[in-house]
């Protein structure tokens, strides 16, 4: 063994003498030297780690001293508790170490399983097959594991089975920490499922695996973070509460703050334009598309006016005035979920102080529940209005809205992915979005889906989908085409409420989850890792410490950046911040600039150019001279390197002339990879650096550090927006006395990004806190050993399971205190749902039809004296779920309708009611000579039968009746004349499920009919929420002209419930009647007033009867 790896160190030296003498003869002197420090061996024995030697002779290289110590010291932990390490980007962390680790651990009693990130683990999987494949002789196994796997006592075998195997072989297990909590959570899932002949199987696995795994952290920063959480739902999806109230009324409020910003973009507390892409920035201007009803992109800029790291807590001036205006519209009945046109003014201003009251606390709670009773017992009259008002409330007064469009940057923060879901979900870089994450906070998905579609308009497909659906709605919103017709705010609300909201707005009664803290949980072995920097030190699990193994690591760069040669800024100034082109001007800017060398490189960290990366390219071939740039490289959307020729198309830059070639091309590295990338750049190149919100030291630093000479010949200058400007400067030590137009320091930009760090670490703590506060309980309260030893005795799954769908009240009345780990994004895998997206009524038997021998004696006679054959309509309602409010017998009793229109179906037990059988309108019989002139609604197959006799009888009268539920189809209805009763003729519309009215006074006559007062209500009268007139002694009904109202209690509910079940599903909220019955005014101008409609329809009616 001896004599061999003594041969082995000769021919290492021999690799070493031949890369000395390449190096002089190439010129590259800085990697001469690097490698004349490095004698090799000097710190570790090949003796002991025989593995590594056979690595350097297989790859060419010598394992520096700072990267054996660090791989001894992560295999051989100085504590028994997990540990993470340090180490700078460029010295070989993954490339080296990690093989280096790897195989020294793999020694047949330990199944090592090096763990990383799922955009990483492709390049993984080939590097350690690459460095370990060869000599050293190991594989590497790669096994995924997902909720997808279908589980069965075999397969749990097969996968223990292929495990040992691993181990027994010295193999190398490469896993995402997703498959390792999937695992965990599997056998979990199991027990919660009651499906224990699986989940002791998978338990029993995880229990080895707890006692064998050796695990390696690869960018332990990023696999141990807050924000990475892996859930699985528990039992099927059911849709969010209070829908679909909980979108429109996000939509309306949006639409109102559209118009506020507008106006305070002016003042410069906020950042608006239109365009969504290159092509449409330079063709459309903000105002025309305002003015066609296009939602332009808003952001809000934050106020520097109060202590920095607690901007989150302070409400800027900017956010108080757009919020305090959204109140005001609220108010003023602008929200058509929430009418306050008949609230009495106490209850007004109670509402007006909740909504804008965010205090939380036990005692405060007390003391709001105390105060704000009166307005919950006046609003439990009206259907959904105390579950808007709490909506509004999250929404205004707990900041939802405004801390969306200030926080989150579309298409940085977040997206959407419909290659999964139709639903905006976080993204990880610019045009990245996260694999499979999604919004905790079911509002702030709402509200970021909204945004979504608003600025980036719906695609040929989408808009074909609405214009499609619009044909069956009740009224049409969209009356023309246009250009821009699929960025139009009103088309794509319309989109959202009937495709993708009712699909995706779901949630789950209970979920099990896992995070960082489970992936680091205490094992008999230590977890080791190592990253690039330590930022998130204090937000590591508890069971996990930072290593200080070098102090001069996180300086090094810092120093390196700190150098005159990259003490270069530029603040890109817009003369029009509304109308100019920011991604043009900052380009220009970029290549333009003539402070320092020529720029070839741009990192854009900052997520400062929001168009595609092709688009960026080909616009950088237009700015640059041809002599001086042939090409521009870039990753398209697959992550593909590309390099794209003058007057080429885009082709693969491997392979490409231009890798020798890189000083003729300019390079642009959009944000997603501006970490991991590695090109290497020829000397003395120039890189722009752009600055964002929320950029963080970590992830400048990483950026930077693309380039890999940096301070030894490459440098880098900075290019800010005017919203970083100016935190900059508000940092700077004498911001108070300095000139905002002096010249900005690298100091003063590190020391704005390590203000950022300070500031989002704060932002995370409570979310982690939460994590490992659900850690500990399930560890307390759980035990893989206790519950194996336990074969007979029955589990209390409770202790797995969390609540996933919280109440409405309990998300609105927590959010203060939680608000940051609400919004927060989580990892989820979606249990596949069974049933169906389109629930169908339950299958039911037809009823036998019958002719009753009254019915027939009615007609010959025009006599009705049989209770029992005919039936008050409104009673007929028993068996639905309208019937609860219904007051059968305030309605007119000579409303009637034969036995044979009422039965349809025999309901089965499981089809509890008769909501989805209640058979349509279309004939009617009148007599307008008998007592009380009723009206009599007949079956189809009743009037196929008796139309000889109808047609020879002297009494009665056969109508054809379609009830009006779109706005531009003429309703066929009785004509008003003496052959009904009073009020009879509108009983029938409001029971067929009629929504618009032709004239004014018809819709007077109902309102004064129903009790509901239609004029302005004055601050002295007190009318329930929704406009009913109650009858008291002070006769208040005379005194609004409701005095022929037929009931004593509000029908509003009845009614709303009934045109639920009539228009199966349709939304007919701005109908006439829509806005009747919320309270809403229906303006003089939305009628069609007398037109030639009724004698046409009569003249249908009279040709069909005698036909």
């Amino acid at each position: 063994m001896k004599i061999l790896v003594q041969y082995g160190k000769a021919i290492a030296d021999l690799q070493r003498t031949l890369r000395l003498i390449a190096l002089y003869n190439k010129g590259n002197f800085h990697e001469l030297a690097k490698e004349v420090h490095n004698k090799g061996h000097e710190n570790w024995d090949p003796m002991k780690y025989p593995d590594w030697l056979l690595l350097e002779i297989d790859n060419d290289f010598l394992l520096r001293p700072v990267q054996a110590d660090l791989a001894s010291q992560m295999i051989n932990p100085e504590t028994e508790k997990s540990s993470v390490f340090q180490l700078n980007m460029g010295e070989g962390k993954t490339s080296v170490i990690l093989p280096a680790i790897s195989a020294a651990l793999a020694d047949g009693q330990r199944l090592v399983r090096v763990v990383v990130l799922k955009p990483l683990a492709t390049q993984a999987f080939r590097l350690l097959a690459q460095r370990l494949g060869n000599l050293t002789n190991r594989r590497v196994y790669f096994m995924p594991f997902s909720r997808s796997v279908k589980v069965d006592i075999s397969t749990v075998e097969l996968i223990r089975s292929l495990f040992k195997e691993c181990m027994d072989k010295r193999a190398i297990l490469l896993v995402q920490p997703e498959h390792i909590l999937s695992l965990k959570l599997m056998g979990l899932e199991r027990i919660c499922s009651d499906s224990a002949e699986i989940a002791r199987p998978l338990v029993k696995v995880q229990r080895w695996l707890s006692k064998v795994s050796r695990d390696i952290l690869d960018e332990s920063d990023e696999i141990l973070h807050v924000r990475y959480q892996l859930i699985y739902t528990l039992g099927n999806s059911t849709p969010i509460e209070h829908s679909p109230g909980r979108w429109t009324t996000v939509q309306n409020l949006l639409g109102l703050l559209q118009n506020h910003a507008e106006a305070e973009a002016l003042n410069g507390g906020i950042e608006i334009y239109t365009g969504n892409s290159k092509e449409s920035t330079n063709n459309t201007s903000t105002e025309a598309s305002t003015a066609c009803g296009v939602f332009p992109v808003i952001r809000i800029l934050e106020n520097n006016d109060h202590d920095y790291h607690n901007r989150s807590t302070v409400q800027d001036e900017v956010s108080r005035k757009l919020n305090s205006r959204l109140v005001d519209d609220v108010v003023k009945g602008r929200v058509p979920e929430m009418s306050f046109r008949f609230f009495p003014r106490d209850i007004k201003d109670l509402a007006e102080n909740y909504i804008q009251n965010n205090t939380t606390g036990s005692n405060n709670n007390a003391a709001a529940d105390a105060t704000y009773k009166r307005m919950f017992e006046y609003l439990s009259d009206q259907s959904g209005a105390s579950d808007t008002i709490l909506l509004i409330r999250g929404l205004i007064g707990h900041k939802l809205l405004s801390n969306a469009l200030r926080d989150k940057r579309w298409r940085v923060d977040y997206g959407l992915d419909e290659s999964r879901t139709m639903y905006a979900v976080p993204y990880r870089a610019k045009d990245s979005p996260a694999p499979r994450a999604e919004f905790s906070h079911p509002d702030m998905a709402i509200i970021l889906t909204c945004l979504s579609y608003y600025y980036g308009g719906l695609s040929l497909s989408q808009l074909e989908t609405c214009l499609k659906l619009l044909e069956r709605e009740s009224n049409p919103q969209v009356h023309e085409v246009f250009p821009n017709l699929r960025f139009r705010k009103r088309v794509i609300d319309f989109y959202l409420s009937h495709v993708v909201f009712p699909k995706e707005a779901k949630e789950f009664k209970h979920k099990i989850t896992t995070s960082g803290w489970d992936i680091a949980e205490k094992k008999h072995m230590p977890i080791t890792g190592f990253s690039g920097t330590k930022d998130n030190k204090y937000l590591l699990p508890l069971s996990v410490e930072q290593v200080e193994t070098n102090l001069e690591t996180n300086a090094e760069v810092l120093l390196n950046l700190l150098k005159p040669e990259n003490n270069y800024y530029k603040f890109v100034e817009l003369a029009d911040p509304i109308k100019t082109d920011k991604v043009g001007a900052l380009l220009e800017a970029i290549v333009n600039q003539k402070e320092s060398s020529p720029i070839q490189v741009i990192l854009d960290v900052g997520a400062q150019i929001l168009w595609k990366n092709e688009e960026t390219a080909r616009h950088l071939l237009n700015l640059t001279p041809p002599a001086n740039t042939h090409a521009v490289v870039y990753f398209d959307e697959q992550d593909e390197l590309l390099v794209i020729p003058r007057d080429e198309l885009p082709q693969p830059f491997i392979g490409s002339p231009f890798t020798t070639q890189l000083d003729k091309c300019f390079v642009y590295l959009d944000e997603a990879h501006t970490r991991g990338t590695d090109i290497k750049f020829p000397g003395g190149t120039r890189a722009a650096v752009t600055l964002g919100p929320n950029l963080v030291k970590d992830r400048l630093v990483q950026a930077c550090m693309r380039m890999r000479q940096l301070g030894k010949g490459h440098s880098v200058m900075f290019f800010a927006p005017q919203e970083v400007h100016d935190k900059i400067h508000f940092l700077r030590p004498d911001s108070l006395s300095t000139p905002s137009k002096d010249k900005v320091h690298v100091s003063d930009i590190l020391r704005w990004s390590l203000s950022e760090a300070v500031r989002s670490t704060i932002r995370s703590v409570p979310l982690w806190a939460n994590q490992g506060l659900n850690f500990h309980r399930r560890q307390q309260e759980w035990s893989p050993d206790t519950y194996l030893l336990n074969d007979d005795q029955e589990f209390d799954d409770n202790v797995l399971k969390e609540l996933d769908a919280l109440p409405l009240k309990e998300i609105v009345t927590t959010l203060s205190g939680t608000r940051q780990q609400e919004e927060q994004e989580r990892e989820i895998e979606q249990e596949t749902e069974q049933e169906r997206d389109v629930e169908r009524p339950p299958p039911a038997k037809p009823c036998i039809h019958e002719l009753d021998k009254c019915v027939i004696k009615m007609i010959e006679t025009g006599i009705i004296n049989d209770s029992h054959t005919l039936i008050p309509a409104f009673n007929t309602l028993i068996d639905t779920t309208a019937f609860e409010y219904a007051m059968p017998y305030s309605w007119p009793q000579n409303l009637l309708l034969t036995k044979d229109f009422e039965r349809t179906v025999q309901l089965r037990k499981e089809a509890k009611t008769m909501d989805s059988y209640l058979r349509p309108v279309h004939w009617v019989l009148t007599f307008p000579s008998a007592k009380d002139r009723p009206v009599v609604i007949l079956s189809p197959y009743e009037v196929q039968c008796l139309l000889p006799k109808i047609h020879s009888s002297e009494y009665a009268e056969l109508h054809i009746y379609n009830a009006r539920v779109r706005f531009d189809v003429p309703a066929l209805n009785i004509t008003p004349s003496n052959s009904t009763a009073p009020h009879v003729n509108a009983c029938l519309n409001l029971f067929a499920g009629q929504l618009y009215f032709k004239t004014a006074s018809e819709y007077s006559t109902v309102c004064e009919m129903l009790g509901l007062f239609h004029g302005v209500p004055g601050d002295t009268y007190v009318l329930d929420p929704d406009g009913f007139v109650p009858d008291d002694e002070r006769g208040l009904r005379q005194e609004l002209a409701v005095n022929g109202c037929l009931f004593d209690k509000s029908p509003v509910k009845c009614l709303r419930l009934l045109m639920e079940l009539r228009s199966k599903g349709r939304d007919w909220s701005d109908s006439h009647l829509g806005k009747m019955l919320t309270g809403r005014v229906v303006e003089t101008d939305e009628f069609d007033g007398p037109d030639d409609s009724e004698r046409l329809g009569a003249a249908l009616e009279r040709l069909r009867v005698d036909t």
